[in-house]
């Protein structure tokens, strides 16, 4: 996501939270020791927009219309920008064992994803290939947190 997308969608959550300019700013100092969500890092600006779900803010799934489903039995494209993390995301999977074949490749990825902002809501389709920048990087450490607490898989020759 772009960092003016990843702003208006902070703004967007601060509204619907009914949170004044106060409340936010000094929830910026608390969490960042910053005074404006200008100087966040992207990793911050990934932590805040999970904060601001923890706090109750539901972002607005994207229209139908603007993803179309992939034909049958095929994986949609990535996002534009999102390739290197969807590769990376893919990797992590090879290397825990747990990355699939064809269109259920990214099954354990897609879980992740709709445990984390869908609420696990099993009628929600979910792709990681759709997921804005943050919501790639917040699978990303969960992947990073599964490799750790899981024995890595490696090939005996």
């Amino acid at each position: 996501m772009s960092s003016s997308a990843a702003f208006a969608k902070i703004h967007i959550a601060k509204k619907e939270l009914g949170l004044d300019d106060a409340q936010y700013r000094q929830m910026l100092r608390d969490r960042y020791g910053v005074e404006s969500s200008k100087t966040l890092s992207a990793q911050d600006i990934a932590d805040l927009l999970s904060h601001l779900q923890k706090l109750g803010w539901k972002p607005k799934l994207p229209k139908a219309a603007e993803q179309p489903a992939p034909p049958a039995g095929r994986r949609p494209q990535p996002k534009k920008g999102n390739e290197a993390m969807i590769a990376k995301v893919a990797a992590m999977l090879k290397n825990a064992g747990r990355l699939g074949q064809g269109a259920t490749r990214f099954a354990y990825a897609d879980g992740i994803a709709r445990h984390m902002f869908f609420g696990g809501d099993p009628d929600v389709q979910v792709w990681v290939e759709w997921l804005e920048r943050w919501q790639l990087v917040k699978v990303i450490q969960a992947l990073e947190y599964d490799a750790k607490r899981l024995p890595r898989k490696t090939d005996h020759v």
